[in-house]
């Protein structure tokens, strides 16, 4: 990576943690048996994964959840054949944050969970993760822990086995799960 290439992310992402400040948001997870809105945030670019992540969704609204998907695809045309709600290049700003109704309306959603089911550093989709109204924000390890509130490492961009360990750990901290108490 250029010097340029890495002055200019650390410049995005001082603006980004900046606006992050300026709006504080008051977060209160519950547990996961109980959420009803939950967010997916991803990127489209990949055919592969999209129907894994679209298959997700259902899943999810199997479960009686309601479901918002917005994704981000890396091209300067939008799909007109895409199911789901998506932004492009085009709504982008020289720092790569996106703008424009839909993506402030859903930065806006009260979500109980968002969960963000992608791998490689997106910056248009750590925007809206930052600022997200959700109360619980899950997504890959990254170096931007302001964007997350639960981060989960894995090693291998494997998306079926991250949704697995997304659905693992938010149904091993249900707070309605009654706990065995210690004597010592």
């Amino acid at each position: 990576m250029s010097y340029f290439q890495q002055q200019y992310q650390r410049l995005q992402t001082h603006f980004l943690e900046r606006k992050v400040t300026r709006t504080p948001i008051q977060r209160v997870p519950g547990d996961y048996a109980s959420a009803r809105k939950i967010g997916l945030l991803f990127d489209a670019t990949d055919p592969e994964r999209r129907p894994i992540v679209l298959q997700y969704a259902q899943s999810l609204k199997q479960k009686n959840k309601e479901v918002k998907l917005l994704a981000f695809y890396d091209a300067k045309q939008a799909q007109p054949n895409f199911t789901f709600k998506h932004f492009t290049q085009k709504e982008l700003n020289f720092w790569r944050h996106p703008s424009g109704s839909l993506v402030e309306d859903f930065i806006a959603q009260p979500f109980d969970i968002l969960i963000n089911p992608f791998f490689d550093a997106q910056a248009p989709l750590e925007y809206i993760t930052a600022l997200s109204r959700a109360q619980l924000r899950v997504g890959p390890y990254s170096e931007r822990t302001y964007c997350y509130d639960l981060m989960i490492e894995n090693q291998s961009p494997d998306l079926p086995r991250f949704i697995k360990q997304v659905e693992f750990l938010l149904n091993k901290m249900n707070n309605s799960t009654p706990h065995e108490t210690t004597s010592v």
